[in-house]
């Protein structure tokens, strides 16, 4: 037990003043022959300066004669910012790097912009040429490559020269793990930005994640949209401000939504002409990364037709595969040569690539979650009301075991046989036609797909001669 101020400490006490003393203090690497040197010559002079000014010596003083330069605490680790990271916190956030490489990406997707699209420019550009102070905002759709991004940057570039300002921001970015933060930091962002006074060019990317999922707890996208809309209806006329949203969909929005931008929507589309579509990817090319001879324009839109709808980026990613495929052949040669045997192979693997990616999940919201689970409870209900039916002839076993039979047997293929000929007992159609009846289509369609899962585990099971784990989604139901 130590004493500290007339009063007692335990343990705890002494170890939390060691603990506090241990990370405010700063350390010195001394030599071990240094250390009594330079530990009784600063603690005298701390004692010196302290008493002949007569201030205490908790005091923090400093001597005249020989000042102290204040000392750096450096934490013990100090990780990379990345460049993303210093941009952030700067006071140009969320601007774009108009690079180079960018502006002539920008240039080429320039020339097979929709006309709406270009049009917008020179409605900024002239407020006479449409002469409509209502159009502020407008809805840039369209699938992936196709443009709809990269334009919205070469609209803020192009004005940028004219003296606006612009900012990008990806709508991940905007998302908070705090309820209202989204809003709040949005809502700040644009009426500061506004209160500027310059004009301005808003862009957010993937703007259907703000848009989408409104009724959902977990997402902060209800209150931020419902601001979103007055405060774009309240820019009217102003002249000095623009805003695009570019979204790969807007199929899955609020109806309420749909309304706002049905008529501001520029859809984008994949490259259609095949003479554009082989210009575009012959600009993919450089001075390592050439074609040979024997690959005309009719070879390559014979080939590029096989690749389906195509933008710009697929057409890159294309480029960059063929790359992949040169170097699996040839790692010596400075200049990839494409033949038409590295082309067939990659147009091949591009397609596989495409086909088993494709074959992915529907996207399950919480309300067909919830309709699923209460289809099974309902069929768990009718088959457990069923297990007590024994009508069928006098004969022992329940409405619910001649069910199980009919599986087994191979009799029963939808749930559609429970009411027709082959069912077990005329109470189990009669309870089994009024359970249907009470579902929606979505439902019974539900209702369909569990039906079928348990016939198909059923059988599984049956065929292994043992139960697994993993199969317990719908046999419960039986």
């Amino acid at each position: 037990m130590s004493y500290l101020g007339g009063h007692r400490m335990n343990t705890m006490q002494k170890f939390s003043i060691l603990f506090v003393v241990s990370i405010t203090a700063p350390s010195f690497a001394m030599k071990p022959s240094q250390k009594g040197k330079d530990k009784s010559e600063s603690s005298s002079s701390y004692v010196k300066s302290s008493t002949s000014s007569g201030v205490h010596p908790t005091a923090s003083t400093t001597s005249k004669s020989n000042p102290k330069k204040p000392i750096n605490l450096k934490p013990l680790h100090s990780p990379e910012v990345s460049g993303a990271q210093k941009k952030s916190k700067s006071k140009h956030d969320y601007t774009i790097n108009f690079t180079d490489e960018l502006i002539e990406e920008m240039e080429e997707v320039a020339e097979n912009a929709p006309i709406d699209a270009k049009n917008i420019i020179e409605h900024l550009k002239n407020r006479n040429f449409l002469r409509d102070g209502y159009y502020r905002y407008a809805t840039f759709v369209g699938i992936p490559g196709s443009g709809k991004t990269t334009y919205s940057k070469f609209i803020a570039y192009t004005l940028s020269k004219l003296g606006w300002n612009h900012r990008f921001i990806s709508s991940g970015e905007l998302l908070e793990d705090t309820r209202n933060r989204t809003l709040v930091r949005l809502r700040k962002m644009l009426h500061d930005l506004i209160d500027n006074g310059t004009p301005l060019i808003f862009i957010i990317d993937e703007f259907n994640e703000l848009l989408e999922n409104t009724e959902n707890t977990h997402f902060d996208t209800s209150a931020t949209a419902k601001f979103l809309w007055p405060f774009l209806d309240a820019q009217h006329h102003n002249h000095n401000f623009f805003f695009i949203g570019a979204m790969n969909r807007d199929s899955k929005l609020p109806h309420a939504f749909k309304n706002r931008i049905y008529l501001r929507r520029i859809k984008f589309h994949p490259f259609v002409d095949p003479t554009t579509k082989i210009n575009a990817f012959r600009k993919k090319f450089d001075k390592y990364l050439q074609l040979t001879n024997d690959i005309d324009d009719a070879y390559l839109d014979t080939q590029l037709k096989k690749l389906g709808e195509c933008g710009g980026r697929d057409l890159r990613e294309f480029a960059s595969l063929l790359r992949r495929i040169f170097r699996r052949y040839d790692q010596k040669s400075d200049v990839m040569l494409i033949n038409k045997k590295y082309f067939e192979e990659g147009v091949k693997e591009y397609i596989e690539n495409r086909t088993d990616t494709e074959h992915d999940q529907p996207e399950e919201t919480e309300i067909i979650i919830r309709e699923r689970h209460y289809v099974q409870n309902k069929l768990k209900e009718l088959f457990n009301q069923l297990s007590f039916d024994r009508s069928n002839g006098g004969s022992p076993y329940s409405s619910r075991n001649k069910i199980i039979d009919m599986i087994d047997s191979g009799t029963m293929h939808t749930i559609y046989d429970l009411v027709g000929d082959n069912s077990p007992s005329e109470i189990c159609r009669k309870m089994t036609t009024e359970t249907l009846m009470f579902f929606t289509d979505e439902q019974t369609k539900i209702a369909e797909e569990l039906v079928k899962n348990i016939i198909t585990k059923r059988t599984r099971v049956r065929a292994m001669f043992s139960p697994k784990k993993d199969n317990n989604e719908g046999c419960i139901i039986v």
